[in-house]
């Protein structure tokens, strides 16, 4: 099964939730997706509403502002 993203990138969003604190589901339940945003990548994440993640199809999505 594959979630269609590299190793080397939910490694690195692993590393992201976990120096965020975000050890449990019930932590990561209970935010809403701008909160949990902010945890990941920071403040400026929560603010921005007009990026979008894109396949690149070379292994790791390219964000488009």
């Amino acid at each position: 099964m594959s979630i269609g993203r590299s190793a080397g990138t939910v490694g690195a969003l692993l590393a992201r939730a976990r120096a965020a604190g975000l050890v449990d589901w019930g932590t990561v339940n209970a935010l809403d997706e701008a909160a949990l945003d902010k945890k990941l990548y920071g403040p400026a994440a929560a603010h921005s509403t007009k990026c979008a993640m894109v396949p690149s199809g070379c292994g790791s999505p390219v964000v488009y502002c």
